[in-house]
């Protein structure tokens, strides 16, 4: 089956998920994706892709676990620690439809992780930090801790926890490439 497959990659200008998109009857887990066909809004069933549960509740659980001790690192770095994680997360999943629930379930656990880390740190209650520390950086973007201090290699600056319930989304854009990349015309010379 996978053989075939492979060839019938070869012989065609196509993607897996293009391929998937064909053939997807139930369920199917793709590349990270969760292949799903609903009911359009004409009636016609169509092709979602959403983010798995397990993936999100594993990023969950690293996140968490990021969280977990370590109070003698800076805040700045422990916040620039978690927005690349957050930020590669957010590009990784920019195209899946249905993301708002998934989004919101992530950040708050996040949210409410932080603020638990910085009190622990600060030895002080979330309510103090959350009036010093909780600001809105744009009108109409969620709320999220911005934190101006040191960072461990001593420089000033200040950092912000990137929300995924305000990251971008993108859709998806089928575009079928010139030649197929994977059957070359020319003959390569090697010989240099």
């Amino acid at each position: 089956m996978v053989w075939r497959y492979s060839l019938f990659l070869a012989k065609e200008i196509i993607t897996p998920y293009h391929a998937v998109q064909k053939t997807i009857t139930k369920d199917q887990h793709a590349l990270g994706h969760r292949l799903i066909r609903k009911r359009g809004p004409k009636g016609n069933m169509r092709v979602v892709s959403t983010i798995p549960k397990n993936k999100a509740r594993a990023f969950t659980c690293s996140l968490n676990k990021e969280l977990s001790g370590d109070y003698s690192c800076s805040p700045i770095d422990k916040i620039e620690k978690l927005n690349q994680k957050l930020k590669g997360w957010s590009q990784f999943y920019c195209h899946t439809d249905f993301t708002a629930k998934v989004y919101s379930k992530i950040d708050r656990a996040v949210f409410w992780k932080l603020a638990y880390w910085f009190a622990v740190k600060f030895k002080t209650s979330i309510k103090k930090l959350m009036i010093k520390l909780l600001r809105r950086l744009e009108p109409g973007k969620a709320k999220t801790w911005v934190y101006f201090g040191r960072s461990n290699k001593g420089n000033l600056c200040g950092q912000s926890l990137f929300r995924l319930v305000s990251s971008l989304k993108r859709p998806f854009r089928w575009r079928l490439p010139e030649s197929n990349p994977y059957c070359r015309d020319e003959m390569r010379n090697t010989v240099s």
